[in-house]
């Protein structure tokens, strides 16, 4: 018979079916033996778990306030050298510490003590933290009904519409930034067309002066018709340059910058289309600008995971409202 979460057997549901918000955020992060694509599923194995909480109307204001759980686990079979590596954990050190048998229970009553609904939360958790912990559960027959949401595509939908950028210079620049590269393609196409007029060389002469005689009664001259579609072009041609001032000069050069913009008022900073990644270190570095230490450590991560989410709180919390789902639904990693 499966053991419960200390009494509870579903999941948090409101009247009428409607989806709570979640009460507890909980920052998670496994460590274990290795990657599955290294070697084998069963083998993998958890080796350091951390979990940091964080309750949802402490969340909008500075993290101050966090109840942590951090423990080192030993294995059932060997670390590889790799995660050995990445870790800092080692086989010898971790024969002295609890199993993950020994080590349940300690997690079950952490997670009692908060309010509930709880969300585990860790960075790409849909594809190893996630399935990991089930399989772990499983393997003992216990149920643990909490909600979980992986944070990488709340994180990426968050960069990705400029979510968190505090000025309005940096969200221009990033929505400039993600535009396609067929927007890009057309739009040089049409500015190279009409940088020929300007840069074509130019002929003009003084024409020949005509002494004509006209009857008394001759009609006036009719006022020359205006070239629309010429009119047109220069209109287009003048509102690209007071978005783009120096896209002509840009392009008069036999090296073009394909995707590579110069905005108005900002003649040093630039934008370039590139591929952004969305790795913990990556996204820590992007927002707040230092780099990420104590890369692989448990405790450090959910820390630093946290810190990340808390700097787009308020897009986050939507987001993981919206999508978080049973962890027993995750699929089970081995």
């Amino acid at each position: 018979m499966a053991t419960d979460f200390l009494g509870c057997t579903e999941p948090h549901t409101m009247s009428g079916g409607e989806r709570p918000k979640v009460e507890t955020l909980v920052f998670f992060d496994l460590e274990a033996t290795g990657v599955p694509s290294f070697i084998p599923k069963r083998q993998v194995n958890i080796t350091e778990l951390a979990m940091v909480a964080i309750r949802r109307k402490n969340f909008t204001s500075p993290l101050r306030y966090l109840n942590k759980l951090t423990l080192c686990i030993r294995p059932r079979y060997v670390i590889s050298d790799g995660a050995s590596k990445l870790s800092g954990l080692h086989n010898e050190e971790l024969e002295e510490y609890p199993s993950f048998e020994d080590s349940v229970q300690m997690i079950l009553q952490f997670l009692d003590t908060l309010p509930k609904p709880i969300c585990l939360l860790a960075h790409n958790g849909n594809k190893f933290d996630f399935p990991l912990l089930i399989a772990e559960l499983r393997r003992l027959s216990v149920d643990l009904p909490v909600e979980c949401c992986d944070t990488l595509p709340a994180l990426r939908q968050a960069v990705s519409s400029g979510a968190h950028l505090k000025s309005a210079e940096e969200r221009e620049m990033a929505a400039i930034a993600n535009l396609p590269d067929s927007f890009w393609t057309a739009f040089d196409e049409c500015d190279l067309f009409d940088d020929k007029n300007i840069f074509a060389p130019r002929t003009e002469t003084t024409p020949p002066k005509h002494v004509t005689t006209q009857p008394f009664n001759a009609m006036p001259c009719k006022k020359p018709k205006r070239d629309e579609s010429n009119t047109s072009r220069n209109s287009s041609r003048c509102f690209r340059r007071a978005l783009f001032p120096n896209k002509a000069a840009e392009q008069d050069t036999s090296n073009q910058n394909n995707g590579h913009l110069q905005l108005q008022g900002t003649s040093t900073q630039t934008v370039k289309k590139v591929r952004q990644s969305f790795s913990l270190v990556a996204i820590y570095d992007l927002f707040f600008g230092d780099p990420l230490l104590n890369v692989h450590s448990a405790d450090a991560d959910c820390l630093a995971l946290a810190k990340v989410c808390h700097y787009i709180k308020d897009a986050f919390l939507d987001y993981i409202d919206s999508n978080y789902v049973p962890l027993q639904s995750v699929p089970s990693m081995w």
